[in-house]
């Protein structure tokens, strides 16, 4: 029998989860999002034909009216804002996969609100687990891997570059083709942010080696281009920014250990900007790794994995045990059972 889900959040990236939900024929029972959505046929807002459901807004209707095993949530980023969202579902007996950063490994940042989150799970026999690209990947999931291939760790490093020429309209109007003093007003002054989902993969990967972390530096620099670039949603011209790059260092012991750095650009250059898009991690030790990614078509490789992800995970957290987990709680896919294989 499959599995019956609710889609949380109608943005830009839950569309995306729709549309891959539909594609390997999941059942979305219901989709929950903001008003000027309501009554829109979740089929064609994902470009693809009717299935008969509806946008609502109503999340009381919903719990009344529809039997689900999780919720598939992409309505934000912060670990409070999120478990608003997602509360009423837990309560109900629900379980919740969220692409919200802050629940990637929360512990640190948040402990008492994340104890408040694990006991209402545990309380109601459900799993709320979060994951995606960074955290949930990356930045943790991979490295751990290879770590678990080592006979030492001194040190990691990873380096993201992403394209965000495709990005939803908020994030590429609110960062891209601005003037330089304009984007560090917005930043120093929060309103234009930047990645927050350091903390989380750095906590996990301190924690997968047994490190004890100093403290965590956080920094960033902006990028102006020095030609005329055009995006989906926005069009950079020479002088605005086209990117930053942000890098969180992990200090243990008085020495950098882990090194994480994310730059996204509107079509990095590799001769203008210095960077291209893609992955790479180096993991120092016995022995050491260079482990590098490249995604196809670069455009549309963040988008696309952090739905992947999230989606792959909706069978697992279903099946997995009660509480707030991490995405190193559960196998990194359900999509084959070897047992069903084996018989």
């Amino acid at each position: 029998m499959g599995i019956k889900v609710i889609q949380q959040g109608v943005g830009y990236l839950g569309k995306k989860a729709i549309e891959l939900m539909l594609r390997k024929n999941i059942e979305v029972v219901a989709a929950i999002g903001h008003q000027s959505h309501i009554g829109e046929d979740i089929g064609k807002l994902a470009g693809l034909g009717e299935v008969g459901v509806k946008v609502t807004n109503d999340v009381q209707k919903v719990l009344e009216n529809v039997k689900a095993d999780v919720v598939s949530n992409c309505t934000g980023t912060t670990l409070l804002g999120v478990y608003e969202h997602i509360k009423p579902f837990i309560e109900a007996g629900i379980n919740v996969v969220t692409m919200a950063e802050e629940f990637g490994y929360p512990w640190y940042r948040a402990p008492k609100l994340s104890k408040e989150i694990h006991t209402n799970a545990k309380a109601n026999n459900v799993t709320v687990v979060g994951t995606g690209l960074n955290p949930g990947f990356s930045w943790d999931f991979i490295p751990i891997a290879y770590i678990s291939a080592c006979w030492r760790v001194d040190k990691i490093k990873a380096r993201r570059v992403t394209d965000w020429s495709k990005t939803s309209p908020r994030r590429a109007l609110l960062r891209f083709g601005k003037k330089p003093e304009e984007f560090r007003k917005g930043v120093v002054e929060g309103k234009i942010p930047l990645h927050t989902g350091f903390y989380e993969c750095m906590h996990l990967l301190a924690d997968s080696l047994n490190w004890k972390l100093d403290k965590i530096v956080v920094t960033w620099e902006m990028a102006v281009s020095k030609s005329f670039r055009e995006a989906e949603f926005v069009t950079v011209q020479p002088g605005t920014t086209v990117g930053f790059k942000q890098v969180a260092t992990g200090i243990v012991g008085g020495e950098a250990r882990i090194v994480l750095e994310l730059c996204p650009f509107v079509h990095p250059n590799l001769d203008e900007d210095g960077v291209e898009s893609g992955e790479t991690i180096w993991i120092e030790g016995e022995p050491s790794f260079t482990i590098t990614t490249k995604w196809a078509p670069v455009e549309d490789g963040t988008p696309l994995c952090t739905v992947a992800r999230l989606v792959n995970t909706l069978q697992s957290a279903i099946e997995a045990e009660s509480g707030l987990l991490a995405v190193t709680d559960l196998p990194l896919t359900k999509t084959v059972r070897i047992r069903e294989v084996v018989k």
